[in-house]
């Protein structure tokens, strides 16, 4: 598994393909959602509670499964639906594409899935979060979605509920110096650069090998933190913040 980091650091490098990050020192020691919050700057504060809104008021809600009980049934419509949209307008083929994807999916036996299933539906999922830990960063590794929730909020919502874990995470260890679990980075990966700028994360340049090297480790995958997997933004409370201060 350590080759499939270095192949992915590769790749973006010579795509020159800019990575987006967030680092633990850059986030609140906190398990509340108002906090992450108001950590960020007043435009990323603002957009964020825009996209959580839309979230929000769709309804959605989640569950995080370990990936031993991915399904074919349910799970892989989600894979195929967003796939094919990938491939729109590009010389890639989808059946490629596809199973490029389903075999990373599959190699990541200890990694997490966040299913996200619309309201009055808790059976067929309409996104899904692979997320998983190596070394001292959390991955947020892919994401799919069906072609009705491209706008739901979906995806922002996951992104900073990576950032909300780590948070928690922090705040759960103590400030213990350097823990073996510790989060130092969470990696959100390359591509859809604008949409994690607007969340928070920040940019590592496809030519500074030395952050490169440290948000893709050459390491084993391993298991979040226990206290990560279930942990989630709080909508309410972060509207309610921004009922009381109007952004």
């Amino acid at each position: 598994m350590p080759i499939l980091m270095t192949v992915t650091r590769l790749s973006t490098q010579e795509e020159e393909a800019d990575t987006w990050f967030i680092s633990s020192l850059d986030l609140p020691v906190t398990n509340s959602s108002r906090e992450l919050l108001q950590s960020f700057p007043k435009r990323i504060r603002k957009n964020n509670i825009r996209k959580v809104k839309t979230f929000h008021d769709r309804g959605i809600f989640a569950e995080t499964i370990h990936c031993d009980h991915l399904s074919l049934y349910r799970d892989i419509p989600v894979l195929i639906d967003h796939e094919r949209r990938a491939v729109l307008g590009t010389s890639k083929s989808f059946i490629a594409e596809f199973i490029k994807r389903f075999l990373v999916v599959f190699m990541v036996t200890d990694g997490y899935i966040d299913r996200y299933f619309a309201p009055g539906d808790g059976k067929n999922p309409v996104a899904l979060n692979l997320l998983v830990k190596c070394d001292n960063v959390l991955l947020a590794f892919m994401y799919f979605c069906k072609d009705s929730e491209k706008k739901s909020g979906i995806w922002h919502y996951s992104l900073l509920r990576m950032m909300m874990r780590a948070s928690s995470h922090t705040a759960g260890v103590n400030h213990m110096p350097f823990p073996s679990n510790r989060i130092e980075y969470v990696n959100f990966m390359h591509h859809l650069n604008y949409t994690k700028k607007w969340a928070g994360a920040k940019r590592a340049s496809y030519e500074d090998e030395d952050l490169l090297r440290r948000l893709y480790p050459f390491q084993f995958f391993s298991r979040p933190p226990l206290n990560t997997i279930e942990t989630t933004l709080d909508s309410n409370e972060i509207l309610e913040y921004s009922n009381k201060h109007q952004h």
